[in-house]
């Protein structure tokens, strides 16, 4: 359904190589197939010559079989983007939230003061969220996201913050 909804935004290259070779760099590639595939494809990504120029980052959808991955240049990331928009912003990292529930979130969540993973993640995610004391929100289709804003929110007008 992206990809039908995007369509005029994307661009195949194959093979990936020739993306990089008129001199021009994307700002971002995306590859996506089965599970396995892409699990094979970001270790090839990731042990190749491409390594120290691209940054590979894996979202997965178990229940789906399909797993995306997101190349882009080396320090591009949520959590560098949620650093960079927080500073810009004056606002301090303690006061920062980031929600997300995927592998392509990890660094938005470990950046922010308030991580919050979302109940629908991953089991090895959902163990992650445990021990670096992220909130675990209800699962997406139970409105966690809701349910986490409008917690904060109820906890910042008892506090008398605005």
């Amino acid at each position: 359904m992206w990809v039908a909804a995007n369509r005029s935004a994307i661009e195949i290259v194959k093979p990936l190589e020739d993306a990089l070779s008129d001199g021009e760099d994307p700002i971002q590639g995306m590859v996506a197939g089965a599970l396995s595939k892409m699990r094979k494809a970001e270790k090839a990504v990731k042990s190749s010559e491409w390594s120290n120029s691209c940054e590979c980052i894996r979202t997965e959808y178990p229940g789906r079989d399909l797993s995306i991955l997101d190349l882009t240049p080396p320090g591009v990331s949520k959590g560098k983007a949620l650093e960079n928009l927080a500073r810009r912003l004056g606002v301090d990292r303690k006061e920062t939230m980031a929600i997300g529930d995927n592998w392509n979130d990890m660094d938005m969540i470990e950046w922010a003061g308030q991580g919050v993973l979302m109940g629908n993640a991953v089991d090895e995610l959902r163990t992650m969220a445990k021990t670096r004391g992220w909130t675990l929100a209800p699962p997406n289709d139970e409105d966690g996201v809701a349910v986490v804003l409008e917690a904060a929110i109820a906890r910042c007008v008892a506090a008398g913050v605005q």
